[in-house]
């Protein structure tokens, strides 16, 4: 069994989108923990990435940090 949750370099919303997805794929990383900490918008059902919304996401978290 692996956990995710380790501390990383820089900031989270900087991963790639592939990693995240990849994590949600394998149960590492929730749905709603990939777009709440990475930015990343994921369809739950189709896994589907939302580039627009990951675009417009990633850009507001960069704003605030």
């Amino acid at each position: 069994q692996q956990a995710g949750g380790g501390g990383g370099y820089g900031p989270p919303y900087l991963r790639p989108i592939e990693k995240v997805l990849k994590d949600v794929r394998n149960d590492v990383v929730s749905v709603e923990k990939a777009k709440e900490d990475y930015g990343v918008v994921i369809e739950p059902e189709t896994f589907d990435v939302d580039l627009d919304a990951t675009e417009k996401l990633r850009a507001q978290m960069k704003s605030q940090a």
